[in-house]
């Protein structure tokens, strides 16, 4: 199967033995920021499957996410808007912009480019425990 482009991270403080639906990935600096200090990093290969690309919240409804699991959506997709930006760039977006959660995608990550994409795992057939 076709891998979906990226290298994809899961940090969390207990070690990932098995995928489940839900699980999010991102780069390794999210992963390390959302898992925290001395957080267990594991790689995830991530093969391609029908991908929706949401706005990022904040936050996921399980009764969202299990809607789009159940119309046969694999991966979502977002712009972090959160982990592995690091604080001094936040701060600075912050300042020049008062509500950044209002911008748009493009426009977040024209102001924020460390900004990057993170997936959450719908159907678990599709991703790997790599490393």
């Amino acid at each position: 199967m076709k891998q979906l482009d990226g290298e994809w991270w899961h940090g969390s403080t207990e070690p990932l033995t098995e995928v489940k639906p839900f699980l999010h990935v991102g780069t390794i600096e999210q992963a390390s920021m959302r898992g925290g200090r001395g957080c267990h990093l594991v790689r995830v290969g991530v093969a391609a499957g029908k991908v929706a690309r949401r706005r990022d919240t904040g936050s996921w409804r399980l009764q969202d996410l299990q809607h789009l699991r159940s119309r046969g959506t694999g991966i979502i997709v977002y712009l972090n808007r959160y982990e592995g930006i690091p604080i001094e760039e936040f701060e600075a977006a912050r300042a020049a912009c008062r509500d950044i959660d209002a911008l748009s995608d493009a426009r977040f990550r024209k102001l924020l480019p460390s900004a990057r994409d993170s997936l959450i795992i719908l159907d678990e057939a599709l991703a790997t425990i790599l490393a």
